[in-house]
């Protein structure tokens, strides 16, 4: 296999609001000012008031409706990540060729437990992220099968953490299968890939390189 070289921009995972949040920020502040001040002018401050209160119940009505039906994608979508990404794998022999991201500072090793995860790339690779206690991605890489002994099923999917322990407020229990490497950095809780932005960071595709 040719070395795939992912050239990150970036070695931080991106911060932020998520896209719905941006939108109901939007809505909840630019709709109910624009009717009250559109009706303002157009009759009264009074009928602007009560019209920028009814608007802003709609919009919060809205909100809650869009939020629900986005929610309930969601969990199909994690469902079927679980489905579909069920192992735990330890790592048995390491390619330099192999496309991988890496924390600053850390390396993957023989012997790291490594969680199955969505691949980088349509390359015929099994995908794994290295998790550290707290279940922050330290690496996230491609092995050939023979590279690699199945352990187990995971006891939980990665990719629900966001969404119910940290997201909750809870302090989650240390991640039962963490890498060997003892380091503080990571890339960030285990993320969707998003072409270009794998874990937060922006790559190129192998193909595709100049």
């Amino acid at each position: 296999m040719n070395q795939r070289k992912l050239s990150p921009e970036s070695n931080r995972s991106r911060l932020g609001w998520s896209c719905f949040e941006v939108f109901a920020a939007i809505i909840l502040l630019s709709l109910p000012l624009g009717v009250g001040l559109t009706l303002t002018d157009q009759f009264s401050p009074a009928v602007g008031v009560y019209g920028a209160i009814a608007t802003a119940y709609l919009s919060v009505t809205l909100i809650c409706v869009l939020y629900s039906y986005a929610s309930r994608l969601d969990r199909i979508e994690m469902q079927k990540l679980e489905e579909r990404y069920r192992s735990i794998y330890r790592v048995i022999a390491i390619s330099q060729s192999s496309p991988r991201i890496t924390a600053d500072g850390t390396n993957i090793s023989v012997g790291d437990y490594g969680w199955e995860a969505e691949p980088m790339f349509k390359d015929g690779l099994l995908y794994l992220q290295g998790l550290n206690e707290k279940w922050q991605v330290v690496w996230y890489a491609g092995f050939q099968p023979e590279q690699l002994e199945r352990i187990c099923d995971k006891p939980r999917s990665q990719y629900y953490l966001p969404n119910t322990w940290v997201c909750a407020g809870a302090q989650p229990p240390p991640c039962p299968f963490p890498v060997l490497s003892a380091s503080t950095a990571s890339l960030g809780f285990p993320q969707r890939v998003m072409f270009p932005f794998i874990q937060g960071i922006k790559v190129k595709h192998p193909d595709k390189q100049l």
